[in-house]
């Protein structure tokens, strides 16, 4: 079967977006452990926990992203589900982020564009490809 050109598209972000997370959360671990120099030099917000948790997410996320987005090219079966679960995961992190403040327009365009590609997965063309489509349940009088 081939591949629709927005799972096409759809894979490609993830693999980038992936990337992207994992130097992001690299960072995010790093920088959990250098926070107390940054309190020093004069930087009260910084929360170490908050760093490493934030970052230990990022990871999971990039890694996952980058999984889906080779399923995806290769339309494996689990990519579908694999993708389905992070736009999910997303919308509630990103939830979590737009109610604590941190970064609400991003928060927020970050829950649309999750939600978009949640929708766009749910379609029955996409899904088909995945192989995930439902048979028809007949009702039958008797």
């Amino acid at each position: 079967m081939q591949r629709p050109i927005g799972v096409t598209i759809i894979a490609t972000l993830a693999i980038l977006g992936g990337i992207f997370a994992l130097c992001g959360g690299t960072v995010g671990i790093v920088g959990s452990g250098l926070s107390g120099i940054a309190k020093i030099a004069g930087y009260q917000n910084v929360h170490p926990g908050s760093l490493f948790l934030d970052g230990s997410i990022s990871l999971v996320l990039g890694v996952a992203n980058i999984a889906f987005g080779v399923g995806a090219y290769l339309l494996k079966h689990w990519a579908w589900l694999l993708g389905v679960g992070i736009q999910i995961v997303t919308i509630i992190d990103k939830g979590v982020d737009f109610y604590q403040g941190h970064g609400r327009v991003l928060a927020t365009l970050g829950i649309i564009v999750a939600a978009i590609i949640l929708a766009y997965l749910m379609t029955t063309p996409v899904r088909r490809v995945f192989g995930q489509e439902h048979p028809q349940i007949s009702a039958t009088s008797g």
